[in-house]
């Protein structure tokens, strides 16, 4: 399951959510997990166009990928795949008289197959795997944060982001990410943990699911959970979580 909602901070101001995201399966024979968040910088004038363009770009050479090899891509090819879209955005720059910066976003994704997954980082935000024999919840790259509060890394920064990937064969029955909306109210900055009672509240209705794919009401109630009063207090960002479990 996968929403998103618009910051109240936006919505005093009349701005549009600056989030995107995608949540699909693929491969030959869609037993591949795609999950990408991004959130466009608030201060950059295009962000939220940065943030899209990237999820769109990378929906399209991931597909591709998993399509022809079943496989997840190495490395070497995830951040080529990465480049193609710095490269897009830097043009996209030149044709709207502006700089790649003024597209700036962040980046969570994970690749999730049968037998091994990739992660990929730039900025803030989260992914998270949880470890069936132990039922303790891993975060995977922690949010970078930058010398002052609210600076991180964005994908279009000069020279290139530090980007962060992990191929792995660890285990997992059920993955979470989101942007930096949620980072403190799913995570413990003083003891960089996740809060586990929450993460198993947030799958608990993914227990019970027979079929794969999107789950439709599911979404809608989380997209309701997103925008209540609970978390709105809390957080006035946009805010964008993906929830996947493996069906039996």
């Amino acid at each position: 399951m996968a929403a998103k909602a618009t910051g109240t901070s936006h919505v005093r101001t009349g701005k549009g959510c600056d989030d995107a995201y995608a949540c699909y399966l693929s491969g030959p024979d869609r037993d591949f997990l795609v999950a990408i968040a991004c959130d466009g910088a608030g201060s950059a004038s295009f962000g939220n166009v940065g943030a899209q363009r990237t999820v769109r770009r990378l929906v399209v050479s991931i597909h591709k990928w998993l399509i022809a090899n079943a496989s997840i891509p190495p490395d070497a090819n995830i951040r080529k795949m990465l480049s193609q879209v710095q490269n897009e955005i830097a043009e996209l720059a030149m044709c709207r008289s502006a700089e790649p910066r003024d597209f700036a976003t962040t980046l969570v994704l994970a690749i999730c197959g049968p037998e091994q997954s990739a992660f990929v980082h730039v900025g803030d935000g989260a992914a998270l795997i949880h470890h069936l024999e132990t039922d303790i919840w891993e975060c995977i790259h922690w949010p970078q944060q930058g010398e002052y509060a609210g600076q991180t890394a964005f994908l279009t920064d000069t020279p290139v982001a530090e980007i962060d990937v992990q191929i792995t064969e660890t285990a997992f029955d059920q993955v979470i990410l989101f942007t930096d909306g949620m980072e403190r109210l799913l995570l413990d900055f003083s003891t960089k943990s996740a809060n586990q009672a929450t993460f198993a509240s947030l799958t608990r209705p993914l227990q019970t699911v027979q079929m794969s794919g999107h789950q439709a009401a599911l979404s809608a109630s989380l997209r309701g959970l997103l925008d209540s009063p609970a978390v709105n207090s809390r957080t006035d960002d946009d805010k964008t979580l993906l929830i996947a479990a493996r069906t039996q």
